[in-house]
């Protein structure tokens, strides 16, 4: 692995033209410093060609001699300069010179889909959004296939999946005819709260605006600053507070009695968070969640052409149940956010890395994914950050000095801050019904499995629950919240394991009840 030399001046050009329009094209460039050289570049150009078999009708490849590289608008005027892209020849090549027809097609795909920016960004801890939000097109599709079968949805998938930025990309690219709000519940403590954020939200949409109070629909408040949309919200409180349920009630009568032909999708992230603060609030909280809970499922169901998404970090059933709380939520049809496949995310990494201008192996590609196991998206994301500024440092980086990476940067000394939402959710397990054990049992059941090379069945963890906790009261409820906090998987036999090598190493090394 190593940083790309983007200052050769004789090479290749392969230029992906379009038939329709010759102005709409790409193309790479691959310095040739030998004859040598030019076996595999022929390799490289059979192989893209052959990625572009569907596309005959759409594009051509042509190939290009450069011979000073400085000279390419003036001698092919028609070529694109901003969309060419350097390559060197064994990026798209295995260790047997064989092109990599997989690694060309997502490139071409790129192109062909007018990207905005070709490579995905690094976004650990952000948004994945635009040309970054990758190889999301199934999940989006299969939500709004349930969706436009009037369904409400509960989302449901492991931390770190990227639960959010599939909602924020859903929010952003609407299908015909609807119009989405993206609600976001963390920092809600009550039932008042919950309508306000929805206020708040419908703010900050243009296609909200003829929805909102008869007060305020002429306003134009999305064009206000936040501060002047706050001073807004803060004016409605009063009125909130008075009737929340009335408020609630009015807001959606107008969208469900508009004479649009539109259809409105909320979608209600962390709603475990709302909850939980709601709790903590008055003594009454439990008959307040309750009654919230009670009219917000008669509410889903009362709509025609109001629909929603309930997403969050918790499994919400497992969270309500854990707390004592009647969820009320079998109206909802789970949808799942699985992980990359395998060789969608050896193709995220070539993507990303070449976009950091970083040529890569595909044995050293396999190995990152060895290292850590699954391709969870945050964690992905984190060592490619590692590897890539590393890489700028020392421009060159050997397989052992990945593996050091791995061991001693993404699980060295400072990683707590990388993980530092794990293990904030493991003391949050002492609030639910109070129970200040929760804690120590999730631990110790973490410490069994983290030392193990074999999976742990699952009596075994009980009684482990057992020894450490003094009853078996919400083994069920926090086991069901561990699956999705800390990637732990049931096999056929009911043996349980931590579905993630990165989780189980981290946790071994910094976890563990003997170092703490």
């Amino acid at each position: 692995m190593k940083l790309r030399n983007e200052k050769a001046e004789t090479g290749h050009l392969l230029a992906f033209i379009s038939k329709e329009d010759r102005s709409d094209n790409s193309s790479l460039f691959f310095p040739v410093e030998g004859l040598e050289q030019f076996d595999t570049l022929f390799e490289i150009s059979k192989g893209f060609e052959k990625c572009l078999e569907d596309l005959q009708s759409v594009y051509a490849l042509n190939g290009y001699s450069i011979s000073d590289y400085g000279e390419i608008e003036k001698t092919f005027p028609e070529i694109d300069p901003s969309q060419i892209f350097f390559f060197e020849q064994n990026e798209f090549l295995s260790e047997s010179s064989e092109f990599m027809e997989s690694y060309g097609k997502a490139l071409l795909n790129r192109f062909i889909q007018k990207q905005n920016q070709v490579f995905p960004n690094i976004v650990t801890g952000a948004m994945a959004d635009g040309s970054s939000f990758y190889d999301r097109e199934d999940a989006v599709n299969k939500i709004w296939e349930l969706l436009q079968n009037k369904n409400n949805i509960l989302l449901r998938a492991p931390r770190r999946f990227g639960k959010t930025s599939l909602l924020n990309h859903i929010t952003k690219h609407p299908c015909k005819r609807w119009q989405v709000c993206f609600v976001d519940l963390e920092g809600g403590d009550s039932a008042e709260k919950f309508v306000e954020k929805i206020l708040a939200a419908m703010f900050g949409k243009v296609s909200f605006n003829s929805f909102l109070p008869d007060h305020l629909a002429g306003q134009d408040i999305y064009k206000k600053t936040a501060t002047e949309q706050l001073d807004i919200l803060r004016n409605e409180r009063q009125t909130i507070k008075k009737d929340w349920k009335k408020y609630a009630k009015d807001l959606y009568n107008r969208m469900e009695n508009s004479s649009e032909d539109i259809r409105f999708l909320f979608i209600m992230d962390e709603v475990s968070f709302l909850i939980e603060d709601m709790l903590t609030q008055k003594d009454n909280a439990k008959a307040l969640v309750d009654e919230f809970m009670t009219w917000f499922g008669e509410a889903r169901k009362h709509y025609k052409q109001i629909q929603f998404i309930l997403s969050g970090s918790d499994h919400l059933p497992s969270f309500l149940n854990a707390i004592g709380i009647n969820n009320r939520l079998d109206d909802l049809k789970e949808a799942h956010l699985d992980l990359f496949e395998p060789q969608i995310a050896k193709e995220f990494i070539f993507l990303v890395l070449a976009g950091q201008k970083i040529t890569v192996s595909v044995r050293e590609i396999d190995l990152i994914l060895e290292m850590m196991g699954k391709p969870i998206p945050y964690f992905l994301h984190l060592f490619l950050d590692i590897i890539s500024r590393t890489c700028k440092e020392k421009k060159i980086l050997s397989c052992d000095d990945i593996i050091s990476i791995y061991h001693n940067h993404l699980l060295g000394s400072d990683s707590k801050r990388y993980f530092e939402s794990i293990t904030k959710q493991i003391e949050r397990y002492n609030r639910y019904c109070e129970n200040p054990r929760n804690a120590a049992g999730a631990k110790s059941i973490l410490d069994r499995l983290a030392v193990s090379t074999n999976s742990a069945p699952i009596h075994e963890l009980k009684y482990i629950w057992q020894e450490t906790t003094g009853n078996m009261d919400q083994f069920e409820s926090i086991f069901s919240i561990m699956q999705d906090d800390f990637y732990l998987a049931v096999d056929i036999n009911r043996d349980v394991f931590i579905d993630s090598k990165l989780i189980k190493d981290w946790w071994l090394k910094h976890g563990i009840s003997g170092l703490r």
